[in-house]
């Protein structure tokens, strides 16, 4: 990746962060630009102007009908992919939609959902 440009969301995005430790257990210091939107940072790797590590959706979504090749790290960190929510919050319909859907997507049953057992953080 030397002499590359890296695309990244800003620091505190969790796949930056990964990258960044990465790059330094092999020793390579190289500046990261920083975008805040993945379909800025799809243009800019599309244009071939440089790389970036996304989520494996993002490349789903951008890949194919921008020419993207792709390489997946086994050494890097597993990310966890958080949704949180005020625990007092009630009845909210895109919250509970989104909830209905990750249960139906992994067939979860009312009893070990982990929503159930953490009402704020849904992993």
């Amino acid at each position: 990746m030397q002499g590359k440009a890296i695309f990244m969301w800003p620091t505190g995005c969790p796949y930056r962060a990964a990258l960044e430790r990465w790059l330094a257990r092999r020793g390579q210091d190289q500046p990261i630009v920083s975008i805040a939107s993945y379909g800025a940072i799809a243009g800019c790797v599309s244009a071939g102007a440089g790389v970036a590590l996304v989520p494996r959706g993002i490349f789903e979504q951008y890949g194919q009908s921008s020419g993207w090749a792709g390489y997946e790290f086994q050494e890097l960190t597993a990310i966890d992919n958080l949704f949180y929510w005020h625990e007092h919050s009630t009845h909210h319909p895109a919250r509970d939609a989104f909830v209905a859907m990750l249960q139906a997507e992994f067939e979860l049953d009312d009893e070990r959902g982990i929503a159930e057992q953490n009402p704020r953080c849904l992993i």
